[in-house]
């Protein structure tokens, strides 16, 4: 397994019975870009309008915070 230092041979029988051994694949299998998968989410179409609401709702929090000093 990556990032715990632990390699297949390491790993007991059960975890590699669940996971799939060397055959195991998490995620969909692609031909698209990591760029075309995110802009084929359903939510990178609102991806302008939340980052302005975000932008409006941090200025709106730091106003209210100078105003209450």
């Amino acid at each position: 397994m990556r990032g715990i230092g632990l390699t297949n041979q390491d790993l007991p029988e059960w975890k590699k019975h669940v996971i799939g051994g060397k055959k195991s694949s998490f995620g969909r299998k692609t031909d698209m870009t990591l760029l075309e998968q995110r802009q084929s989410l359903p939510i990178y179409k609102l991806k302008d309008e939340l980052t302005k609401v975000n932008k409006f709702r941090e200025l709106k929090h730091i106003l209210f915070s100078i105003l209450n000093l």
